[in-house]
């Protein structure tokens, strides 16, 4: 059981620095490149991002859903100081991937919670849309004063997708791993 329980805090301590990890690469590829870098950060960092919450969600609304919130919002706050920390120059974007995430994530959370009971596969999916459109739509009107719907649409979608193929290779992942 000793066992278990060091492997599940190594798991958690793992996702939490892989989900900075992301966070902070996404937040210095935007401030370096600009909107050019939003594919790459809607294809491949946010849908890693999305696992990652979604893994910590189910872990620290297990433990009781009063720590969820409090710890959700440091994790976020940490990825926005890191990279500000890192680099002065994204503190715009910092500051507005704070926000679009904070939305986001408050969204992905009242969904993830609100279909306690079904598949995980189901329940990641389902909040990850609503977290993928919310975050396409405040990002770039924080960060860039600009918005486009066909541009939100485009990166809702890429980040869904992408949250799909990252969610139902984590699920695969675990279930061989447990069957072991």
């Amino acid at each position: 059981m000793e066992k278990t329980a060091r492997v599940s805090r190594s798991f958690e301590v793992v996702s939490v620095v892989l989900f900075l990890a992301a966070i902070v690469v996404a937040n210095w590829s935007v401030s370096r490149w600009g909107q050019a870098a939003l594919p790459f950060t809607a294809a491949i960092l946010i849908p890693f991002d999305m696992l990652t919450r979604d893994t910590l969600h189910r872990r620290w609304s297990d433990n009781g859903p009063q720590y969820l919130w409090p710890r959700m919002t440091a994790l976020i706050a940490a990825g926005s100081v890191l990279s500000f920390g890192l680099s002065v120059a994204a503190m715009p974007i910092a500051v507005a991937s704070f926000a679009a995430f904070a939305a986001a994530g408050a969204s992905d959370a009242a969904v993830y919670q609100a279909l306690a009971g079904r598949s995980a596969l189901t329940r990641m999916n389902a909040s990850n849309a609503v977290s993928a459109t919310v975050d396409s739509i405040l990002f770039p009107i924080i960060a860039f004063d600009t918005w486009s719907a066909q541009i939100a649409a485009a990166q809702a979608g890429t980040k869904f997708v992408g949250g799909f193929l990252f969610s139902a290779g984590f699920i695969f992942l675990c279930r061989r791993i447990s069957k072991r």
